[in-house]
């Protein structure tokens, strides 16, 4: 497992394993990033995951944590940016998947909440689709606006209009498929 974290730039040439993007809320649906990490460590020993939060050493697989070049991009949102186009364009290939889990908000939670992640998955679900790339979506049942969510990506993928995007209910389900996405390519190679 290799971590990239936020602003550390990971050259194309350095990425030798499935790359995974972890798109979801950050602040307000828990730490669900690390145990998304660690369902991927548990179906593949292998992998690089992008990890969209400022973990420090107090948490535990900071130690996995990829160098790189530091402070390249001025904003974050331009590294995710980045990050999501090179993993969008891996997936086309089984070589990497961007993966959404979009956890209900903690009650004690103050601010808005995934408006971020709504945006996010619009966006990438749409260039995703045109990209013929690959896109692995997950949320907890009662998510704000889920069916809204399901109804684009049905629109953005599916040539037919009665076929349904799948959209999993747990982390772990999600996990899983988007590591059978990438397992697929790496058994026929």
């Amino acid at each position: 497992m290799k971590l990239i974290l936020p602003n550390t730039f990971f050259g194309n040439s350095m990425i030798d394993c499935p790359l995974f993007f972890l798109a979801g809320p950050v602040n307000g649906g828990g730490n669900w990033q690390e145990q998304c990490c660690l369902e991927i460590a548990k179906l593949l020993p292998e992998f690089i995951a992008v990890v969209p939060i400022r973990w420090g050493p107090a948490n535990k697989l900071f130690r996995y944590r990829a160098t790189g070049l530091e402070q390249i991009f001025s904003r974050q949102a331009d590294w995710e940016y980045s990050y999501l186009k090179r993993a969008t364009e891996l997936s086309k290939t089984h070589e990497g998947c961007v993966l959404f889990w979009m956890p209900l908000k903690y009650l004690n939670y103050r601010g808005e909440y995934a408006r971020d992640t709504r945006g996010e998955i619009g966006r990438w679900g749409t260039r995703t689709a045109l990209m013929k790339g690959h896109l692995v979506v997950g949320a907890d049942q009662g998510f704000s606006g889920l069916d809204v969510i399901k109804r684009n990506l049905e629109n953005d993928f599916s040539m037919n209009p009665d076929e349904e995007f799948p959209i999993y209910s747990t982390l772990a389900e999600t996990v899983y498929h988007a590591v059978k996405w990438v397992k697929e390519y790496r058994q026929v190679r």
